[in-house]
């Protein structure tokens, strides 16, 4: 929805529409991503492996014994997925949106359409 809102408000409707159709596919294409993954790789299990590796390391073991209390490490394991599916929406909205800057301004240029640069306002 945003996206839209950008592009209706904005006086370079082409440009913009380029670049949103970029961020938002690469927003898609990275949660996409995540979702086919993230149960492989975070699970209670292997939080549970790394926690056994670590309990004996400094500044760690209370954490760890705490962790190993049943259940906790299945939590963990929630808690990182949700963090990282949202850490890695936001990354690949960006990345998304400079590849779809960039092709918005090679279409905007070969097709002749003049836009608007915007000035950085530094405050």
């Amino acid at each position: 929805m945003s996206s839209g809102v950008k592009v209706l408000t904005s006086d370079d409707k082409v440009h913009t529409g380029i670049t949103q159709l970029g961020a938002l596919s690469g927003m898609f294409l990275g949660e996409g991503l995540i979702k086919l993954h993230k149960d492989k790789i975070i699970n209670e299990e292997n939080i549970t492996n790394i926690v056994k590796k670590l309990q004996n390391t400094k500044g760690l073991k209370t954490v760890c014994e705490n962790l190993l209390k049943s259940g906790n490490c299945g939590k963990a394991a929630s808690i990182i997925k949700g963090l990282l599916f949202v850490g890695g929406s936001i990354t690949s909205y960006s990345i998304g949106e400079k590849i779809g800057k960039n092709t918005a301004d090679r279409i905007c240029a070969d097709a002749g359409i003049k836009v608007r640069k915007k000035i950085d306002q530094k405050v």
